[in-house]
Parts: structure tokens; C-alpha cells; sequence
């Protein structure tokens, strides 16, 4: 009996040792799963800690590059400062030049006025002189006719008195009187005739100076001009081709007419990624003063263009970066009597891939004609330049571009232009312009332009052109 019970203790023994072993097991179990689950989290935990560190080091590596860009900005930035300098310093010296040659030549024109001046008095003079003569020449032929009949009467009162004596002392004084009369006449006539052979022959030598003169101003006017052809070539050089517009704008045309050989209207246009920015704009001035800010304002779009990002470039954005330009490098800062130096600008960039356009003014408008309706979009009230109710930004514009739309931009020389009305000078004005427009937008980019180069001769007929002239029209 005893050995039963201790037999079932040892069997409860040995149940309680494995139940023991088993919750031992079950923990055991329980501990490396937690284990396990710890070491996938620590082996995450590494993965990130490595995914981070090539993060790191791609930025690190990206810091670099963008630095060295900086650099590389930085160095082409002084090296565009040093160029600008010596086109300020090349256009100081060629505006001093020109201003120079404008004032020589003002006074050779003054000199030579004043020497056909003189020449038509002494002319005039010389013509009352030969008058005068005449009239002594008519008055000594009536005094000799006269002579001539009293000795007429002379010879008949002789035969009456049958006194050849008489006679002959009366021939005598006659022909006595009329070699005094025909010696005085005679006298006055060589004493005149040399007046007028030295008044001649100082005349001779007034024309040949004055011939002299104008000479010396013929040469110096051609080379003034072969200066200025020569800034033609430079300022078309500078703008873009025909050729590289239709790359962008297979369907535009561009009229562009200066006053006096070179321009102060200008047109540029140039790629940002996919993006194509062009402009039509109007400088301060007309000829040589106006190029040279032409020439300024190229060379600063160009400088914004190649720091822009096509993401994030706006028609605005270009205008305002360009005003900020134009202040700095002018010196502009509103003080009385400081050159207000600057430019109106119609500024658009072309998305082809959206189908949209983006337009910003400084001044000059867009004009937009769709389905035969025309429409304008109104440019800011403010130059590229100093302005003293400027703004901090210009107007950004966003159009949803239709097949078929036509847009104009211009300067206003086409609209300013004088003709004949009635026999009064009137302007062409913008609204006759713009009816011009709507008139003629459905045909050719090149019958356009050729109906508006007509159209402007028959106005201005003989008149003077009295400013510059651009109108740049693109079909999408």
C-alpha cells in the first residue's frame, strides 16, 4: 500500500516536472520570438540607418556640385559685369564722339547758312548794280538822241542863216560834247565793269571755299554713316534670325522699320527648356542712343534668360528682373534732372506643350484676335526704368491659346505716325491701327507685313517718318 502511494507521488512529481518543463518550453518559446521579432526591428533600424546615409551623401554630393555651379555663376557674373563696363565705357566714348561730330557739323551748317546768305545779298546787290547801269546805259542813249536832234535843229538853223562857220563851231562843241559824254560813259562803264570783275571774282573764290567746305562736311558725313552701318550690322547681328524664330513660331512675321538707320525698337527671343520667350520692345530715343539701349537691353534678357528655370519662369518675372537691371546699371535713383534712360515692352512666353501663353507689359499691349473678335490685354502703367509710382511686380498674364489665334505686338511709331488729312497733319492713332489689324489678320504672315508697309506709305505720303517702327505678329 505504501508502495502505491508513493508511486502515485512520484507520478504527480513527475507530472508537475513535466507541466514545469513544458511552461519552461512554452516562455523558452515565447522569449526567442521576441527575440527574433527585436532582431528583424534592429536589422530595419540598420537598413534605414544605411538608407539615410546614402541619402546623406547623394545631398552632400548634390551640396558640392550646386556649390561649384555657384562658383561658375559667380565667375561668369564678374566676367558679364567686366563687358558691361566696357560697353559703358565703349558707348560713353562713342556718344561723346557722335556728340562732337553733331556739333561740328551744326557749325559748318550754321558757316555755310551764313555764307549763302551773304552770297545771295551780294548777288542781289551785284543785279540792282547791273539795273543801274542799264538805266544810265538807256538814260545816255536818250540824252545822246537828244543831243543828236538839237544838233539837228542846229544844222537847220545853219542852212537857214547859210553860215558854214556857225556851222562848223557848232559841230565842233557837239562833237566836243559827245566825246566828253561817250569818255565819262566810257570812264564809269571799265570803273563798273571792274567793280563787278572783283566782286566776281570774290565770289568765285566764296563758292570755292564754300565748295571746300562742303567737302570736308560730305567726308566727315560719310564716315559718320559708314559708323553707323556698321552698328546696323552690329545691332542685327545681335537679334535673333528669321531662322530661329520659325524653329519656335513657325507662323509670325516681323516689321521692322528704324528712323535713321539703326534702332532704339528691337525684338529678341530665345528658349528656356520648351519654353520660347520673345518680345517686341521701344527704347528711350531713336537712332544711335536708342541702339545702344537696345544693345543693353539683349545683353541683360540674355543674362536672365540663362539663369531662369523653364519650372518656374513667368513674363512678369522677366520684366521685373530686367527693370532691377536697368536701375542698377544706370545709376537711376529719381533725382532731378538724372537720365530716365529705359524701354516699353510687350513680353510673352510660348508653352506649346500646355497650349499657353503668358504675357506681361511694361506700357505696350497684347492685342489678341480670335473667331474675328479683337481683344487687348492692358500692359502696366510703368516702364522698364526708374518710375516714381512704379509697383513691386508687373502683371502676369495666362491665356489658353485656340487654334488659330492671332496676336500682335508693338511699338507705337505705327500708331504716332503723321499724314495728310484734309490738308491738316493728323496721327494714325491706336483705334485705326487696330482696325487695321482685324482687316487683314486672316491672310499670310508675308501679305501682313506688306499690307502694313502699303498702308503706312499711302499715310505718311511725303511727310517724314517720325519715329521708329516695330509690329511682330505670330499665328499659333
Amino acid at each position: 500500500m505504501l508502495c502505491g502511494r508513493a508511486r502515485a507521488q512520484y507520478g504527480d512529481t513527475l507530472s508537475n516536472k513535466d507541466s514545469l518543463l513544458e511552461m519552461f518550453r512554452q516562455e523558452l518559446a515565447a522569449k526567442e520570438a521576441e527575440l527574433v521579432r527585436k532582431q528583424k526591428l534592429l536589422d530595419e533600424r540598420e537598413r534605414e540607418i544605411f538608407e539615410k546615409e546614402l541619402t546623406i551623401e547623394k545631398l552632400n554630393r548634390s551640396i558640392s556640385r550646386q556649390s561649384q555651379a555657384i562658383t561658375d555663376q559667380v565667375d561668369r557674373l564678374k566676367d558679364q559685369k567686366e563687358s558691361v563696363r566696357k560697353l559703358q565705357e565703349q558707348q560713353e566714348q562713342t556718344r561723346a564722339a557722335l556728340s562732337k561730330a553733331a556739333e561740328e557739323l551744326e557749325i559748318r551748317n550754321k558757316e555755310i547758312n551764313f555764307v549763302e546768305t551773304e552770297l545771295t545779298r551780294q548777288k542781289k546787290h551785284l543785279e540792282e548794280q547791273r539795273q543801274e547801269a542799264d538805266e544810265q546805259k538807256s538814260s545816255l542813249d536818250r540824252e545822246i538822241a537828244a543831243k543828236q536832234k538839237q544838233l539837228e535843229d542846229l544844222n537847220t538853223t545853219n542852212e537857214l542863216l547859210n553860215s558854214r562857220l556857225l556851222k562848223a563851231w557848232v559841230a565842233i562843241v557837239m562833237f566836243v560834247i559827245m566825246l566828253a559824254v561817250i569818255a565819262k560813259f566810257y570812264i564809269d562803264k571799265r570803273r563798273d565793269n571792274q567793280k563787278l570783275e572783283e566782286k566776281n571774282n570774290a565770289l568765285t573764290l566764296a563758292h570755292q571755299e564754300i565748295s571746300k567746305q562742303k567737302e570736308e562736311i560730305a567726308s566727315k558725313n560719310d564716315k559718320i554713316i559708314e559708323s553707323i552701318l556698321y552698328a546696323q550690322k552690329i545691332q542685327q547681328a545681335v537679334m535673333p534670325t528669321v531662322t530661329y524664330f520659325n524653329q519656335y513660331l513657325p507662323e509670325h512675321f516681323i516689321m521692322l522699320k528704324p528712323r535713321d538707320i539703326v534702332s532704339g525698337d528691337f525684338y529678341w527671343g530665345t528658349h528656356i527648356g520648351s519654353k520660347f520667350v520673345f518680345t517686341a520692345a521701344d527704347c528711350t530715343g531713336h537712332g544711335v542712343p536708342g541702339a545702344f539701349m537696345s544693345l543693353l537691353g539683349i545683353c541683360f534678357l540674355n543674362d536672365i534668360a540663362g539663369r531662369s528655370n523653364a519650372k518656374y519662369v513667368t513674363a512678369a518675372g522677366i520684366l521685373t528682373s530686367l527693370r532691377l537691371k536697368i536701375i542698377t546699371y544706370l545709376h537711376q535713383s529719381g533725382k532731378e534732372g538724372e537720365q530716365q534712360d529705359g524701354m516699353d515692352m510687350a513680353l510673352c512666353i510660348y508653352d506649346k506643350d500646355e497650349s499657353k501663353l503668358q504675357y506681361a507689359g511694361a506700357f505696350n499691349p497684347l492685342v489678341l484676335i480670335r473667331d474675328g473678335q479683337l481683344s487687348q490685354y492692358d500692359a502696366d502703367e510703368m516702364p522698364i526704368g526708374y518710375y516714381e509710382n512704379q509697383t513691386d511686380r508687373f502683371t502676369n498674364h495666362v491665356i489658353d491659346l485656340h487654334k488659330g489665334d492671332m496676336i500682335y505686338m508693338f511699338s507705337d511709331g505705327y500708331a504716332d505716325q503723321f499724314g495728310m488729312v484734309d490738308g491738316k497733319k493728323k496721327k494714325y492713332l491706336i483705334k485705326r491701327f487696330k482696325d487695321f489689324l482685324l482687316e487683314i489678320h486672316t491672310l499670310g504672315m508675308e501679305q501682313q507685313e506688306q499690307r502694313l508697309e502699303e498702308n503706312l506709305a499711302q499715310w505718311r505720303g511725303d511727310l517724314k517718318q517720325l519715329d521708329d517702327i516695330l509690329v511682330l505678329g505670330v499665328r499659333f
